[in-house]
């Protein structure tokens, strides 16, 4: 029986070697197995309401303007692009938290917004969109007689 318990025991041995040996494998690859490039990310947003306009701050940092797609549809605003990644290839990967690839924000805006003069700036890696609120005509109606 003694016997029996140094067999299975170096079985697990082998097991656990093996098993070592296919993680160091995976980490020797450009990027970790588990990451998803094709997954879709959504940036950090602020929304918030001044007295004349709605504006959207997306954070969006190491992107070129021209990366970057705003549209309004309705009272649909949404906010797409695609980030590269910057990290040279055939590098051994230690960490990575930056979102790359595909994303899209999607925001209701609830405010009746003046469409033309809608705007937006991107510096230092923010998106800054300004929704102007569209102003009510105040008209006083004369009532007449009939």
């Amino acid at each position: 029986m003694a016997q029996d318990d140094i067999n299975i025991e170096k079985h697990f041995e082998e097991i656990h070697e093996r098993a070592n040996r296919i993680f160091a494998e995976m980490w020797e690859m450009s990027r970790p197995v588990l990451m998803m490039p094709e997954q879709v990310w959504k940036p950090a947003l602020d929304i918030y309401e001044t007295e004349d306009a709605v504006m959207v701050v997306v954070e969006v940092a190491g992107m070129k303007k021209n990366e970057i797609e705003v549209t309004m549809d309705r009272d649909i605003l949404t906010i797409f692009g695609d980030r590269t990644e910057n990290i040279p290839h055939k590098t051994r990967l230690e960490q990575m938290e930056i979102n790359y690839g595909k994303f899209q924000r999607k925001v209701k805006i609830f405010i009746p917004i003046d469409r033309d003069k809608i705007s937006a700036t991107y510096e230092d890696g923010f998106l800054k969109i300004a929704l102007p609120k569209k102003r009510e005509v105040y008209r006083s109606i004369k009532v007449t007689p009939d």
